[in-house]
């Protein structure tokens, strides 16, 4: 019987702790609605946008990965 009584206890404690949490979290989505847009501005960048990259950019990337494969295939080659 004094099992039952303390997980009975224990569970009454979690259901007191879970209500709170849940109310807090009532409470930060208030204030992110509240909030709006502005966080999302200040914050990160739209979803769906690429970077770009320059043409020298991307010249760059390409002469370097060029050059690294031209190493692979020589040291390929060599064994």
């Amino acid at each position: 019987m004094q099992i039952i009584r303390s997980i009975r206890r224990e569970q009454r404690k979690i259901k007191t702790q879970i209500t709170k949490l849940e109310r807090q979290l009532t409470a930060l989505g208030a204030a992110a609605a509240a909030l709006g847009s502005s966080i999302v501005k200040k914050v990160g960048r739209k979803p769906g946008r690429r970077r770009k990259l320059s043409a020298a950019g991307r010249l760059a990337i390409s002469r370097a990965a060029k050059a690294r494969w031209a190493r692979a295939r020589s040291a390929k080659k060599a064994a």
